[in-house]
């Protein structure tokens, strides 16, 4: 029995140090941050398609890419939807796809929609993309993608995840997706 309580000492610490919710700080001046909200809503799908009904906001897989170099970076959405990528080098980029999957025991379905939303990036700054809510009804079968200019839940959502992160001392600049 003595045994089992360092053990879980143990556990209880490593949970603590690592499972903490933390973000890759700011190394230089010229270093930026893109963050934003991404929110998937699907209606009326039957059969394992239905598996995508509701609102989805973690795991979304978000493609972005550098039109000037044509390099392309994934990041994937956290539980409250919120996504960020740090560092990118100053330029134009393209959100180039969203893609969703979710499982439910053996069964899973998928889907992906392209986009041409577009943005650009200015260093040592922090750019916030707003909300973005991605839609679709099986009735007509098309994505819908809307931006909302909900760009104060963004940095709150941020603040609350991240409170002690350098990021929050730069200028955050409202970056419009065109």
């Amino acid at each position: 029995m003595k045994k089992i309580k360092p053990c879980f000492l143990v556990v209880c610490i490593c949970f603590l140090v690592f499972g903490c919710a933390s973000i890759p700080e700011p190394k230089t001046e010229s270093d930026i941050l893109v963050v934003g909200i991404i929110t998937r809503v699907y209606e009326n799908y039957i059969g394992t398609s239905g598996l995508l009904n509701g609102t989805q906001k973690m795991g979304i897989e978000i493609t972005i890419v550098n039109t000037g170099t044509n390099a392309e970076y994934k990041v994937q959405s956290q539980k409250n939807g919120l996504f960020y990528i740090e560092s990118l080098p100053e330029g134009n980029y393209l959100l180039q796809q969203f893609y969703a999957i979710v499982h439910s025991g053996s069964s899973w379905a998928s889907d992906a929609v392209r986009t041409s939303l577009r943005f650009s990036v200015e260093n040592g700054k922090v750019h916030n993309l707003g909300v973005i809510n991605w839609n679709r009804n099986a009735t007509d079968g098309r994505h819908t993608i809307l931006r909302n200019q909900e760009h104060d839940d963004v940095i709150t959502e941020f603040n609350s995840q991240y409170p002690r992160s350098g990021w929050l001392q730069r200028e955050i600049t409202i970056t419009g997706l065109r």
